[in-house]
Formats: C-alpha cells, sequence, structure tokens
C-alpha cells in the first residue's frame, strides 16, 4: 500500500478511536477526569524517567521520582522546567532509545 493511501485509512482510524473515547469518557465524573489525566502524566514521567537519560538525571538532581512522587496534577510543580536553551544544549540525549 502507498503512503497516499495509508494516511486517509490512519486518520480515519485515530478518528474512530477518538470518538469512541469521547463517547466513553463523556459520563465521566470531574474527579475521574482529574484521575484519569493524573495517571497518564504520570505514566508519560514515569516513561520520560526510565528511558531518557537527560529526564532521568534531570530528576534525579531535583529528588523528583514520578512514580512515587507524582499523586495529581497539582504535584507538576515538583518536576523540573524544561527551558529552550536545555533542548539546544542537549537534544541528544533527550532520544529514548526504545522507541
Amino acid at each position: 500500500m502507498h503512503k497516499k493511501q495509508i494516511r486517509p485509512l490512519a486518520r480515519l482510524h485515530g478518528y474512530w478511536i477518538y470518538r469512541r473515547f469521547l463517547a466513553a469518557t463523556a459520563t465521566w465524573s470531574p474527579e475521574r477526569c482529574r484521575a484519569w489525566v493524573a495517571e497518564r502524566l504520570r505514566r508519560t514521567l514515569s516513561l520520560a524517567a526510565e528511558g531518557v537519560p537527560f529526564y532521568r538525571e534531570r530528576f534525579r538532581e531535583a529528588g523528583f521520582d514520578p512514580a512515587r512522587h507524582f499523586k495529581a496534577v497539582e504535584d507538576l510543580r515538583h518536576v523540573p522546567l524544561l527551558t529552550k536553551d536545555d533542548v539546544r544544549r542537549h537534544h541528544e540525549r533527550m532520544i529514548d532509545a526504545r522507541f
């Protein structure tokens, strides 16, 4: 299959995933929405700490372990800020070799 043929299929697939997700979450309570967002953020931060040398070191320097310290969105204040200068200087260390 050619790339031009795959793109519309991929968009359609993404649309249906998104639509099913919205249908399922439309009845969620605000507490459940907050819990879902917090869990996704915790998972994302944990994956970054596990696989990306830059984030692993930055989190260690800050004394922040996403798996233990991240419980709610408010805990984002403990996550070290990423600056444009950080990206310019350390871009090669921000790649997760697992992906």
